[in-house]
């Protein structure tokens, strides 16, 4: 990985391909446009350009965001595989871990919210899923 560290998260090309993969997520995940606006914290109109291709703004708070977004996927991935279905069902079910709330309410309740649903599945609970 560590050709990775050597990337700038700031550079174009790197907020080109964080977008693209967001806009998979978003997908793979069947979120709204209203959704998709409140887990990055922008309004329609951003949301509107991220669509169009423009690159994510470079911006501290959206970039931490779509990280920790991106984490999230990632560990859904490897602790629920590939299949859309239970992807887009634990997105959306309600979690007794998270208060009986679905992921995607802490996600967007807050901004915090994002961290809180990566660090739930970091801590080893992709045997709990």
């Amino acid at each position: 990985f560590a050709e990775f560290q050597q990337l700038d998260p700031h550079s174009v090309d790197v907020r080109s391909a964080e977008t693209q993969a967001l806009l998979r997520l978003f997908e793979a995940w069947r979120l709204t446009g209203a959704e998709q606006a409140m887990l990055l914290g922008v309004d329609a109109r951003a949301l509107e350009g991220y669509l169009d291709g423009r690159p994510l703004e470079d911006a501290p708070i959206l970039l931490n965001r779509a990280a920790h977004l991106l984490a999230i996927n990632k560990a859904l991935r490897q602790c629920r595989g590939e299949r859309l279905d239970r992807l887009q069902e634990w997105v959306r079910a309600a979690n007794v871990m998270l208060g009986g709330r679905s992921p995607l309410e802490v996600m967007t309740a807050s901004p915090e919210g994002v961290v809180t649903v990566r660090r739930y599945l970091e801590e080893d609970i992709c045997g709990f899923l």
